[in-house]
């Protein structure tokens, strides 16, 4: 298999994402509780979900007010787009230019399916187009055939560092998938990265310990 729109066709969402990734199965839920979060604690004005599939959590950001869009490399999950977002979604690489800036840009369970010479240039495209960027990309699933690059959650995050963009360790995104992070362009000395970070470290490690004994 290879990121390309021929694979992600219909038998790839009804059979390759756990459950049939169609209407009607509780995914318009999941991502209107998603989109529900993403209103309430980071308040974009305007979203591009990259990777947007059927729409789902494009749908969710629309329904509540956000000038949301999409961009999928299938031509066939543009088309499942519920028809009144339509519009607002369409049939793109996340390896091509993102034309515009966003408030937040967000890649769920994407980059995974790129080799590594086009997830670099993704997370390069994301990270000229916004300031915050709300990712997920599972570090566990190495059975799925179409998954090329699966990595641990600091492969990740070194690669937006390189790009100017850190984890903000203080926001929790499990709402989206326990590997969910959130990340933000900062201009932001060694010294207080490792303050930011060794503070949260020891927080999460006593919290541990406490309920270990």
């Amino acid at each position: 298999m290879s990121y390309n729109s021929t694979i992600y066709n219909g038998d790839y969402y009804r059979s390759h994402c756990g459950e049939c990734y169609e209407r009607g199965n509780g995914w318009e839920e999941i991502f209107a509780r998603q989109a529900e979060r993403i209103v309430k604690e980071l308040a974009p004005q305007n979203v591009l979900d990259v990777g947007c599939a059927a729409g789902y959590l494009v749908e969710g950001l629309r329904d509540r007010g956000v000038d949301a869009w999409g961009i999928d490399i299938s031509e066939y999950a543009i088309a499942q787009v519920r028809e009144d977002i339509r519009p607002f979604c369409q049939v793109s690489s996340a390896t091509e230019k993102i034309q515009r800036k966003y408030d937040l840009i967000t890649c769920i369970e994407v980059v995974e399916h790129l080799d590594p010479q086009q997830y670099s240039k993704a997370i390069e495209n994301m990270c000229s187009a916004t300031e915050t960027v709300l990712f997920s990309s599972t570090p566990f699933d190495y059975n799925e055939e179409s998954h090329f690059s699966v990595n641990s959650i600091g492969f990740w995050c070194r690669l937006f560092a390189y790009n100017g963009f850190f984890h903000d360790v203080d926001y929790d995104a499990s709402y989206i998938a326990a590997q969910a992070m959130l990340f933000r362009k900062r201009e932001v000395t060694v010294p207080e990265l490792t303050l930011r970070y060794e503070e949260k470290l020891f927080s999460l490690w006593n919290e541990n310990v406490s309920l270990r004994y």
